[in-house]
Formats: C-alpha cells, sequence, structure tokens
C-alpha cells in the first residue's frame, strides 16, 4: 500500500516507464514509421503494436496526478517549479539553434520560450498547468460529495471514452479536445483520485489479475486494429488504439498504475528517485519544437530497410538513447536549481 510518510518507488518508476512509452510514440510517430510503414506486413503489425503499448504514457501521468494528489498539500511552488524547467529548457534550446545555426531564432521563437503555456509548446504542459490550478475545486468532490464520484465517472465515462467512438456528429476538433485537453486530464485525475481512496481494497485484487486486464486492454486495441484494416465499416475502431480516450488503453493504463502501487523495491532506489526527477524535463527537451524538427522528424525512417526484428531493436534503442541522453543533459540543471535553492524561495513567495 501507498503511505504519504514514505516515498514509493514504484509510482516512481510508473513515471519513468509512463515517459519511456512518450518517447517510443514520438519516435513513431514524430520519426515516420507510423504512417510511412507497408501495411499488412509484419513491420505494420509491430510498429503499430509498440504504439498501442506506448499509448497508455499520458493516462499514466494524469492517474498519476490524482492518485497523489488527493492527499498532498497543493502547493503553487510546485507548479512554479515545473513552469522555470520549461522556460530554462525552452528558451536554452532556442538560443542554442540559432548560435550553431541549425535553425534561425526569431523574436516571436523567444517569446515562445518566455510564454509556453500561452503558446502551447508542449501540449500536455499547458494542459496540465490548467488542472493544476483547478485541483483545489477536484479535491472538493472528495471531501464533500464522495458518494457521487462513482456516479460521476462512470456518466462522464461514457461521454468521454464511447461517445467518441459511436457518434458520427463528433467533430475532429472535439475529439482531440476529449483526448489531449484538459477535460480529459481532470477525468483522470479525479479516477485517480478514488484509485486512491480505494487502496486498500484494490491492494487485495492479486498481480495477476491486474496483469491480465493490462493484457487484455492491448489485445482489445490490438483486434481493433485487425478489424479497422480488414473492413472499411470498422475503421472507426482503429481510433480506439490512437486516442488517449479509448476504452481499451484507459484499461491498461489503470492497470499499470495499480500494478505500480503494488511495487516498491529497494534496489536501485535512488536511481530510480533521481530518473524520476527528470522525466518531465526528458519531455520538455525531446519534444521542443526546435528539437523535434530537427532531430526526431523522420529520423526512424530508416529503420524500415531492415528485418523486422533489427527494426525492433533499433526503434527501442533509439527510444532508451533519448531518454537517458536527456536524463543526462537535465543533470546540470538539476543541480543549477539545487544551488539556488529555489524550490525552497518559491517556496517561501508562493506557500
Amino acid at each position: 500500500m501507498y503511505n504519504l510518510k514514505t516515498h514509493h518507488v514504484g509510482l516512481d518508476a510508473l513515471r519513468i516507464v509512463a515517459m519511456l512509452f512518450i518517447v517510443l510514440l514520438h519516435v513513431l510517430d514524430v520519426g515516420g514509421v507510423l504512417y510511412r510503414v507497408n501495411s499488412n506486413t509484419v513491420h505494420y503489425h509491430i510498429i503499430w503494436f509498440l504504439r498501442i503499448i506506448s499509448a497508455s504514457g499520458v493516462n499514466c501521468f494524469g492517474l498519476l496526478s490524482g492518485y497523489l494528489g488527493i492527499h498532498a498539500q497543493h502547493k503553487y511552488s510546485t507548479l512554479a517549479m515545473l513552469w522555470c524547467q520549461t522556460v530554462f529548457w525552452s528558451l536554452l534550446l532556442y538560443v542554442l539553434s540559432w548560435f550553431t545555426n541549425a535553425y534561425s531564432a526569431t523574436p516571436r521563437d523567444l517569446l515562445y520560450g518566455i510564454m509556453p503555456v500561452t503558446f502551447g509548446s508542449w501540449w500536455y504542459f499547458s494542459s496540465y498547468f490548467v488542472l493544476f490550478l483547478i485541483m483545489p475545486i477536484l479535491n472538493l468532490v472528495f471531501e464533500y460529495k464522495p458518494t457521487y464520484i462513482p456516479l460521476f465517472l462512470v456518466s462522464s465515462g461514457i461521454v468521454l471514452t464511447v461517445l467518441p467512438r459511436i457518434s458520427i456528429n463528433f467533430s475532429v476538433a472535439t475529439k482531440a479536445a476529449f483526448d489531449l485537453g484538459v477535460i480529459w486530464l481532470s477525468w483522470l485525475y479525479v479516477l485517480g483520485g478514488y484509485l486512491r481512496q480505494k487502496e486498500e481494497l484494490i491492494s487485495k485484487i492479486p498481480k495477476g489479475i491486474l496483469f491480465s486486464l493490462y493484457s487484455f486492454g492491448l489485445l482489445g486495441s490490438y483486434v481493433c486494429l485487425l478489424l479497422g484494416d480488414k473492413f472499411s465499416s470498422f475503421s472507426v475502431l482503429k481510433s480506439m488504439i490512437t486516442n488517449n480516450n479509448s476504452p481499451f488503453i484507459l484499461l491498461s493504463s489503470i492497470s499499470l498504475l495499480l500494478l505500480f502501487s503494488h511495487y516498491n523495491p529497494t534496489l536501485f532506489k535512488q536511481l530510480v528517485i533521481k530518473l524520476a526527477s527528470v522525466s518531465f524535463s526528458v519531455y520538455i527537451i525531446h519534444f521542443h519544437p526546435r528539437v523535434r524538427v530537427l532531430y526526431l522528424s523522420n529520423r526512424a525512417l530508416w529503420t524500415l530497410d531492415y528485418s523486422w526484428w533489427k527494426m525492433l531493436i533499433f526503434l527501442l534503442i533509439m527510444t532508451l538513447s533519448i531518454y537517458v541522453i536527456c536524463s543526462i543533459v537535465d543533470l546540470p540543471r538539476l543541480l543549477l536549481f539545487e544551488h539556488l535553492n529555489l524550490k525552497k524561495r518559491l517556496n517561501s513567495v508562493l506557500d
């Protein structure tokens, strides 16, 4: 069980795994292989199965925010620290691209670097920024109306996960708002908080069952892929594995959260904690607009020239390399913030 008085390394491990999933997703998508691979080939099925696996990364972070947030002290200094991290890397990478002549920087780029939330350079951070501000309101539901939470989760969950799959008139823009926006993250926050409240009951669920549910979510998504490819009338099913609010992806995400909440290792504890602490910067660095264009866009296409097993190895190596390099690169920033005692200063001002 998770005890707020102790550090739960299992949840830190989930942060690492979820960020690896997000990096893998970007390697497949922005890297170009997802939409350039020939259909009905072994390469195609491997790449899309990797896509299915990686799709739960964002949901895991949303669930974690609620799982840890409902009983944690709401400190605005935490949000300010994330903003400082984002601005630090946003400005630095824009300036570096300008000095190295890799990409010409404009005054607008610098403005984007200073105001990453306003201009949405990183959609997840922009959405999380708003979510953080409304967390105290969401927490009131747990305090004053806890009996209504299951009804709310079920009814709104149907609207957010099922209706977008079956409604013909559901616009792409509305789907995107549900998939990636504050609405979806807020719902995940409430769900994560509810799972935290029922932790004692959930902790009795055997790990084998949780792993089976996770596998069922992956298998359900893969079946949707096969049906969508084979029958044009079932093409809408393919959206079940490309959107965060897919019922099957959601099931996999919940299962992962509960599996890692059962897991609290002592081996490599300090390494896991340190890697988890820089996982947000991994996202900011590798998905920076300039890094994305220069070093990620269509950079994985060469893997398609190899046999399926070599391609698989290369894609996984690329994913792990990006994560490790970004983590190492972020260590000086981490040491700088610690030297400046930035967290304590922000805490004294904002909290």
